[in-house]
């Protein structure tokens, strides 16, 4: 429990530190329709805009797919989602 209010209440560092370099934002950004994205579309999406898929296997793309993997996506999503939704209300 220490440990979660270090982290502002996220579950871990990796899930911390996503949103210090304000990814939901960046997730967020990237929409121009409605659309509610789940944990593994803002996985996928970070995933692509880091280029994994393009690094060839080594120490550093493993320490960054341990990292990613360690994420809590179900709170970016909400994040995200959240982020989406105070838009749509100050558009309104």
């Amino acid at each position: 429990m220490i440990f979660k209010s270090i982290m502002n209440g996220h579950a871990n560092y990796e899930t911390w530190l996503t949103h210090v370099w304000e990814i939901p934002t960046a997730i967020a950004d990237s929409f121009e329709e409605d659309y509610r994205p789940d944990a593994k579309y803002c996985h996928e999406w970070v995933q692509e805009y880091l280029r994994i898929q393009d690094m060839e296997a080594s120490y550093l793309s493993d320490l960054i797919n341990s990292a990613l993997d360690n994420v809590k996506w179900y709170e970016i999503a909400d994040s995200v989602n959240e982020i989406l939704d105070e838009r749509k209300e100050d558009a309104a």
